[in-house]
């Protein structure tokens, strides 16, 4: 996530990326979209489970990523996405 955030300008695009949780690179994202406030780029902290779809349903598309591959499965975050109907960008 934070190789996207260093390689695209979401305002540029008219666009924004929102990025929910305490991921392993959270840190690391606080602090370059903090020195970068100019990117369209905005962090969240965790939500419970019960808030998901509803966030999920206010944006346009997910992006989910997956550090560590591990064959025959997919992040759950997937199903989540697919159970509001939104388009999946997988990495």
């Amino acid at each position: 996530i934070l190789s996207i955030c260093k390689s695209i300008n979401f305002k540029d695009l008219n666009a924004e990326l929102h990025i929910y949780g305490e991921g392993y690179e959270r840190d690391a994202l606080v602090s370059f979209v903090h020195a970068n406030p100019h990117l369209g780029i905005f962090i969240h902290p965790a939500v419970v489970q019960q808030e998901i779809p509803a966030i999920l349903q206010r944006h346009d598309v997910a992006l989910v990523t997956q550090k560590q591959v591990v064959f025959g499965t997919v992040p759950s975050k997937i199903y989540e996405a697919m159970a509001v109907g939104l388009p999946i960008l997988f990495c």
